[in-house]
């Protein structure tokens, strides 16, 4: 058997936060005769490790059982795009196989990288199983060290990892998490606002977490998903343990501004993604014209009728979505859909094809496609001129940019702008390459966005797992991504304040998507109906991903639909996504009175760096009482304005240090409560507050307002939109509302200035 490691040594990091609101540190000791390290935060033992395992020819090695060889390699520094940093790696082994583990530590700053780096060609690694792994590290116990002081959320599953997602106490017989191939980062905190983030740093396709409930006590581990059969040589994974003092949001913030800025993700192409902007009409699952066209009518004669009601009805889409049923697909034995065979019309959708209805329409369109199938005619197997990976599931992989690039050129000429690559975790799951090498799945995801950047197209990711998310940070073309499942009537999909954080934090605008404006859609094929159309809306809004709606002809809400955007469509959304605030995710995990028993979500408008706070109430089953430091938003001052619903009160809430906001049961699901927070202007003599447009989600929007101008006796407001629109905008004067609203137009321009005082607007 081989030797264990002769030579004593501790290796301590002390990693700060140079930023913090209060001193933190977190603490990596190691002990490398014995294979064993710690994780501390400030002091306090957070994580002990469990063993170390490597598997090469069909076996598995672990350091519990003194399987694996070891060599101390003297520390050394270095600087690289983070800054710089010292190293110390051990090597550990079987034969002639060697995996270099290390940390690399950062000077004054709070995360550390620790590493597996693989020297030789590694051969028999498989587990036989994709969701187990074939090495491990770092690798914890869960134990009773915190004494269930700890919470986690664990994102796995399909949405941005929404749909497997645990949120729970760490502690002993209390974690449930999904981990494997659906896996992705998983965040720990405790109840004073530190939070550790640990989470895959490269390689986002192979790397992969377990969670291990046949030992006692049980593990988590990171390393490279267990199907995979054969390390190359040189081949570097890598994870992140990432601190913050400052609670949760923050933390997504301070993670994903490091992660968007190391991987160079450009946000020019989600802020110019014209479906993000802009309102958009659906037939994907939860639509009323999901694979069901009007009666006696195609799927053309229906996308004419959308557009006629909606502009009879001034309702202004700009775009069109359309979903799986419009392309062909091969089908199996029991009927059921076994992939895409070519990405072109079906017979009699529309008679007079696609491009022929995006020039009658003018209506871009984001299309829908699913997984492949080995039948393809585009495969060189089957007589095609590109290379495929077909698999024995019947289902295959695109294999080289040229078949993206030459699919997406051809598709621009019928209007696409949004490739929606759907049933992502079927094209990781189900095709053996995506689990068996560590090359296959990435290069999938590289070649679709760099054709895409190179054609002027976007990507919508739907059903996508954490490791998709984190690869888009490599993939400036993708800029969305559904972040909950999909959508029925009469459901809680609204619910998405946890999912975003990750989307955002990737810097992916989230999409809830489509839903429904009024309550009652005749003969609609679910059975249902929408009892809560307000809050589907103010979310979609609120969220800063697209709004899109999925109405039955004739069954349209105008007034709610319109509170969305401006005249032309354009979103008037707040300066980030609506997310939940920390406390309601502690009580998610702890329980007690930590938090609310419902949802509360925040976000605010940043304009001249004057901050306009919003706060959403819903689903409230016991009375809260909200303190001002908990909002995560930065309200110095006292007085908000609540609306419920549709309605909006005539009374200011004093909200400050000293005065907590009380959150009552009735704030539901269908009657939520918004409150909206402004600074307080000082205009002469009077404290001068601004509620907004009257009629919007977000009554004071960057792309409605975008410049605020106080003079002595005068507060002004820059104003854009569309020639001649109006708008109505309300203020309050020493905490009483100002009975006037002031309304104007603004011109053949588009612009205009709000003068408060004098009640006028100057184009």
């Amino acid at each position: 058997m081989p030797g264990v490691l002769l030579i004593a040594a501790v290796f301590v990091v002390f990693v700060n936060c140079c930023e913090c609101v209060t001193p933190g540190q977190v603490q990596v000791n190691h002990w490398f005769d014995d294979q064993i390290y710690n994780i501390s935060v400030n002091g306090a033992i957070w994580f002990k490790n469990a063993p170390l395992v490597f598997r090469k020819d069909w076996k598995e090695y672990s350091s519990a059982r003194g399987e694996l060889k070891g060599l101390l390699d003297t520390p050394h520094q270095g600087t690289d795009r983070l800054g710089d940093f010292e190293t110390a790696t051990w090597y550990l082994g079987v034969d002639d196989n060697v995996v270099a583990l290390g940390y690399k530590v950062y000077d004054k700053k709070n995360y550390v990288i620790l590493q597996q780096h693989f020297l030789n060609k590694t051969s028999g690694t498989s587990t036989g199983n994709k969701d187990l792994l074939i090495s491990t590290f770092p690798a914890v116990m869960i134990d009773d060290t915190m004494a269930g002081e700890l919470g986690y959320i664990a994102y796995s599953g399909t949405q941005y990892g929404s749909t497997g997602m645990e949120i729970g106490t760490w502690a002993p017989g209390k974690v449930n998490m999904n981990t494997g191939t659906a896996g992705g980062p998983t965040i720990f905190f405790d109840k004073k606002d530190n939070v550790v983030i640990i989470a895959p740093f490269s390689e986002f396709m192979s790397a992969s977490t377990y969670l291990d409930t046949t030992q006692q006590p049980n593990r988590l581990s990171w390393g490279i998903m267990g199907g995979v059969m054969e390390i190359p040589e040189d081949f570097m994974a890598q994870f992140m343990v990432f601190y913050s003092p400052n609670g949760i949001n923050k933390a997504f913030e301070e993670w994903g501004s490091l992660m968007k800025d190391f991987y160079g993700k450009d946000p020019s192409y989600r802020k110019a993604d014209m479906t993000i902007n802009y309102l958009g009409y659906y037939t994907d699952n939860g639509a009323y014209y999901y694979w069901r066209p009007e009666p006696h009518k195609t799927n053309e004669q229906t996308i004419y009728d959308i557009q006629s009601y909606a502009l009879n009805s001034s309702i202004p889409y700009k775009y069109i979505q359309y979903d799986e049923w419009w392309y062909i697909r091969a089908r199996g034995p029991t009927g059921l859909p076994t992939g895409t065979i070519k990405w072109s019309l079906r017979p009699k959708v529309f008679p007079s094809g696609m491009r022929k209805l995006y020039e009658n329409t003018e209506w871009p369109v984001v299309a829908h496609n699913m997984y492949w199938s080995n039948q393809t005619t585009y495969a060189k197997q089957n007589g095609g001129n590109y290379t495929f990976l077909l698999d024995e599931s019947g289902m295959a992989l695109p294999f080289e940019e040229g078949f993206w690039n030459d699919l997406f050129k051809e598709s621009k000429l019928w209007g696409l702008a949004v490739y929606e690559q759907d049933y992502m975790n079927v094209n990781t799951d189900a095709i053996n390459a995506t689990v068996s090498d560590v090359v296959s799945g990435k290069t999938w995801l590289m070649d679709m966005g760099n054709a895409a950047r190179k054609n002027g197209l976007t990507i919508q990711y739907c059903m996508s797992y954490p490791r998709h998310a984190m690869t888009a940070l490599e993939i400036p073309a993708v800029t969305q991504a559904r972040v909950y499942m999909d959508n029925r009537p009469n459901t809680d999909h609204w619910t998405i304040g946890v999912s975003s954080l990750f989307a955002e934090a990737m810097g992916i605008a989230p999409f809830k998507d489509n839903f429904w404006s009024t309550e009652v859609q005749t003969g609609n094929g679910y059975n249902q109906t929408e009892p809560h159309t307000s809050i589907h809306a103010a979310i979609s809004t609120l969220s800063t991903g697209p709004v899109g709606l999925g109405d039955k002809v004739g069954h349209s809400n105008p007034n709610l639909i319109m509170r969305s955007c401006n005249a032309e469509g354009l979103i008037l959304k707040p300066s980030k996504p609506i997310t939940a605030i920390d406390k309601q995710i502690q009580q998610m995990a702890f329980g007690g009175n930590i938090g609310p028993e419902g949802k509360i979500y925040t976000t605010y408008s940043n304009i001249d760096n004057h901050i306009f706070g919003i706060i959403l109430a819903a689903n409230i089953s016991m009375d809260y009482t909200l303190r001002i430091q908990d909002t995560g938003i930065n309200m110095t001052q006292a007085a908000m304005v609540m609306i419920s619903d549709l309605y909006i009160s005539d009374t200011l809430v004093t909200f400050n240090e000293s005065q907590p906001l009380k959150i009552t049961t009735s704030c539901t699901t269908k009657y939520f409560c918004l409150y909206y927070y402004s600074p307080v202007f000082t205009v002469g003599n009077d404290k001068v507050m601004i509620y907004g447009e009257v009629d919007k989600w977000t009554p004071m929007s960057n792309n409605r307002v975008t410049g605020i101008r106080v003079i002595s006796d005068d507060l002004f407001l820059q104003l854009v939109g569309v020639p001649n629109e109006i708008v109505s905008f309300r203020f309050f004067r020493n905490m009483i509302p100002v009975a006037e609203i002031v309304k104007c137009s603004l011109g053949p321009t588009g612009s205009a200035e709000m003068s408060f005082n004098k009640k006028i607007c100057t184009s």
